[in-house]
């Protein structure tokens, strides 16, 4: 984990502690739902620097799907596609998370 990554984690759960008790992020039935809360998760992801996602998946569509949804999240996203590329990309890169395929060949 790189430096600071405790101080991170406090701070998105005080954030999603505060908006569920402030009434900063509503929740809305119906349509606006879903915008409210991808609002709410772009909100989360300015507020604190972004979180290195390591996505270890052998399926090249698995991976781009993946990691459209994560950067759309404000992560910042490195890939591998498999067991040997991940455990360099973690040596190297020091990710705060790893997203690992349960089922790869090899």
């Amino acid at each position: 984990m790189r430096p600071g990554g405790h101080f991170r984690a406090g701070v998105l759960s005080r954030l999603v502690e505060r908006s569920s008790t402030d009434g900063s992020a509503p929740i809305h039935s119906g349509g606006h739902a879903e915008t409210m809360r991808m609002a709410h998760t772009r909100e989360l992801a300015e507020a604190v620097s972004p979180i290195v996602v390591l996505l270890v998946e052998d399926s090249a569509v698995i991976r781009a799907l993946v990691r459209r949804m994560l950067v759309a999240g404000g992560h910042v996203v490195v890939e591998a596609a498999g067991g040997a590329a991940a455990l360099t990309v973690c040596r190297e890169q020091q990710p705060d998370v790893v997203l690992l395929d349960v089922e790869m060949p090899g």
